[in-house]
């Protein structure tokens, strides 16, 4: 029997290959409707995917976007549904904080795991003490002890206000910053000591760490002609080396830099950043301070609506690589648009990224990468200035 044919009489073979060809066609026609089936089905992901991350807004207090933002393929359909409130903190009153972890609790919807950071303002020192000059009227002295106080505030509202979200997590990052002249060792190692000392809290019964968990964090700008004169990177290192001599890894009392990298290269990672806006920065400081210190991790400020912040923190993974042989490993986003919008504030335009808008930049710059490709990006949190019902003077 020839080679293809079906079983039985040759006598028929003429009904049979009729039979095949009958065959033979609807195969064809349902091939190509699942082809087209199938194209649509990518279409109708790529629009989903232009909408999925700007649903970010869905269970915010912010108006939602006025256009998707079009240029985003499927592939960017991984963002977390929920972005989080972070603060300049003009207090550091117990119970104002309580309110405000409360608050960002009945935000939260069960099964979100986000990232606050509530920054306390510049290194100070006083007495003796260290600790922050807060965001209040004349910049007053907030020792670290104070702001402890301040922070089981938050901790406390946060997790008496989710009781009946039992999978729920906050990762709180204290911050601070390298501007004014305490950004020293000492200072650093004091502030490693106040985050040991809210992870002990945290852990010791009622343990509160199924749901709670305490970083530092540090806004390491890159600003020149302040009035305390140019950013010092060496003045940064010493932060740094002083908040790594004094943290418990055990405690995962590790620091976020959520500051940016003002003058350095968006175009290409072998310009150097020193030189460029006036900064005094070289791409290895901005690269040791916020992923090459054992305890550091980046979540980036991305304001800049067209991309070039995430550029920037994009080409300094490719720096990592090219320098350190492998490239960064990004937290998530900040953003400022509550801020630049709060009663009494303003922004230049151009920095204004909407949470959603800010993540979905960085996400993209480095997913077209395949060497600083990263599928997970967990976290995005739009700062504010705003306070609850009080501040101190």
């Amino acid at each position: 029997m020839p080679a293809g044919r079906p079983p039985g009489n040759l006598g028929n073979f003429g009904a049979w290959a009729t039979v095949i060809t009958g065959v033979h066609m609807t195969a064809r026609i349902i091939l190509a409707t699942l082809i087209v089936a199938f194209g649509l089905l990518l279409f109708i992901g790529g629009v989903h995917a232009t909408t999925r991350v700007g649903s970010l807004a869905f269970d915010s207090p912010l108006p939602p976007p006025a256009t998707p933002r079009a240029y985003l393929p499927a592939i960017y359909d991984l963002c977390c549904h929920y972005w989080s409130t972070s603060r300049y903190m003009a207090t550091t009153d117990y119970y104002v904080l309580w309110d405000l972890g409360c608050n960002e609790a009945n935000a939260t919807p069960d099964g979100e795991d986000i990232v606050v950071v509530l920054d306390f303002g510049q290194p100070g020192e006083e007495n003796g003490l260290y600790g922050t000059y807060i965001f209040a009227a004349g910049y007053p002295f907030r020792s670290t002890a104070q702001i402890f106080a301040g922070v089981r505030g938050f901790l406390s509202g946060f997790w008496n206000c989710s009781y009946d979200q039992p999978n729920i997590h906050l990762t709180l990052a204290i911050g601070t910053s390298n501007y004014g002249p305490y950004v020293t060792s000492q200072h650093g190692a004091a502030w490693a000591n106040l985050i040991d000392d809210v992870n002990d809290w945290i852990d010791d019964p009622p343990s509160y760490a199924s749901r709670e968990t305490a970083r530092g964090a540090n806004d390491f700008e890159t600003w020149a002609n302040s009035a305390y004169g140019y950013s010092d990177p060496l003045e940064a290192r010493d932060w740094v080396n002083g908040y790594i001599s004094a943290y418990n890894p055990s405690l995962g009392s590790f620091y976020y830099n959520f500051g940016s990298c003002d003058g350095c290269p968006y175009t290409n990672h072998n310009y150097s950043c020193e030189g460029l806006a006036g900064s005094t920065w070289s791409c290895e400081d901005i690269w040791y301070v916020s992923y090459g210190a054992l305890p550091a991790w980046p979540l980036p400020l991305i304001y800049e609506i067209h991309g070039v912040h995430a550029d920037q923190w994009y080409h300094m993974s490719v720096y990592s690589i090219v320098n350190h042989g492998y490239p960064m490993n990004f937290k998530g986003s900040m953003t400022q648009w509550q801020a630049c919008h709060d009663p009494g504030h303003s922004c230049n335009p151009d920095l204004e990224n909407r949470p959603e808008q800010g993540w979905a930049w960085l996400y993209k710059k480095l997913y077209e990468d395949e060497r600083t490709r990263q599928v997970n990006l967990p976290w995005a949190t739009d700062i504010t200035w705003e306070n609850a019902r009080r501040s101190e003077s």
